[in-house]
């Protein structure tokens, strides 16, 4: 791809750098005629000048041979000059423009390879577990009923978070804005009551209390379902990187015309260079407990969800200090 990349942009700096230069000489062009014309003209009131003096016409010829001469050569040097210039400063222009033109393109390339082979390699790994699951049990000629049922389960197990992955993988896919008309009035706190139950028996087998603090009849304007999945993957992430025995707040505020939903973690923190790419597909932090985590898509379809919307999800964090995980709502009307 770099390699593809360079030369797009030599070509494309190229072109642009042609299109400054056809527009150059153009008004080369048309300034070198209006110039000479110019001092024609000038050259016509002198010889009418020196004529009423009595300068013989050939004299007159000769000096104005040499006038228009010298003044042409002047005029080309100049535009020659300046054309050069403008030449090598719209060369180098053109390939600043044209690597910032084709870098985004560029971007969404890597992310693309990165995401396919990221895909590839989480699709592969639960699949290698079955083969060799399975090749291991059909092997073993003691192979016992409660033995090969452990093995199926395990194996169900495996399918069950491949058809997970695929099914975010499909959500991540999908890039469409949600319409307006399907947004609604929502009461944020009855919202976050209704998703925060949802996790209390995970947060209870990790010692984890969550509280709810949003301020009474706050409604906002978004698209409900996607609303509630955003806030339930945020709450379902901080239940994972807390520890136990701590708590879990999800809570809002207004200021002016939008409303902040939040949602506060007693983890261990993120760093600042981690920080900035909690929300890429497939990436996780804590590196070391990421077969035990998931796949590292959450955050990523929330931050869809969010941008279909026309949201902003946001995300700070301290080591040691836990992680706040925000966005911002239009207040309803």
């Amino acid at each position: 791809m770099n390699d593809l990349y360079g030369k797009s942009v030599i070509k494309l700096a190229l072109m642009y750098a042609s299109i400054i230069g056809v527009i150059s000489l153009f008004f080369s062009v048309n300034l070198f005629w209006a110039a000479t014309n110019e001092i024609s003209r000038a050259l016509d009131r002198q010889e009418r000048q020196l004529e009423q003096r009595g300068f013989r016409q050939p004299v007159i010829d000769a000096l104005r041979f040499e006038q228009y001469k010298d003044a042409k050569e002047s005029i080309i040097g100049k535009l020659v000059f300046a054309n050069l210039i403008i030449v090598t400063a719209g060369g180098m222009g053109s390939y600043i423009l044209a690597r910032k033109t084709l870098q985004p393109i560029k971007d969404a390339h890597d992310a693309q390879q990165r995401f396919t082979s990221d895909a590839s390699h989480e699709l592969r790994t639960p699949l290698t577990a079955i083969i060799s699951d399975t090749e291991v049990a059909l092997r073993d000629k003691k192979l016992t009923k409660q033995q090969a049922t452990e093995v199926l389960a395990s194996n169900l197990d495996e399918v069950k978070a491949m058809a997970v992955l695929t099914d975010n993988l499909l959500t991540l896919t999908k890039n469409e804005k949600i319409a307006k008309e399907n947004f609604s009035k929502i009461d944020l706190k009855k919202l976050a009551l209704q998703v925060t139950n949802k996790y209390k028996t995970e947060a209870a087998n990790k010692k984890i209390k969550l509280t709810v603090t949003v301020e009474k009849d706050m409604k906002v304007f978004a698209h409900q379902p996607s609303l509630g999945q955003i806030l339930g993957i945020l709450i379902e992430n901080a239940i994972k990187y807390s520890q136990s025995d701590s708590i879990v707040e999800i809570g809002a505020k207004k200021s002016r015309k939008y409303g902040t939903i939040f949602v506060k973690d007693s983890g261990p923190g993120i760093s600042p260079v981690q920080l900035g790419h909690v929300f890429d597909r497939f990436y996780q932090a804590d590196t070391a407990r990421s077969k035990k985590m998931g796949y590292g898509l959450g955050l990523s379809i929330a931050q869809r969800l969010a941008h279909a919307q026309g949201m902003q999800i946001k995300a700070q964090s301290k080591l040691g200090e836990g992680s706040t995980f925000s966005i911002e709502v239009s207040l309803a009307q």
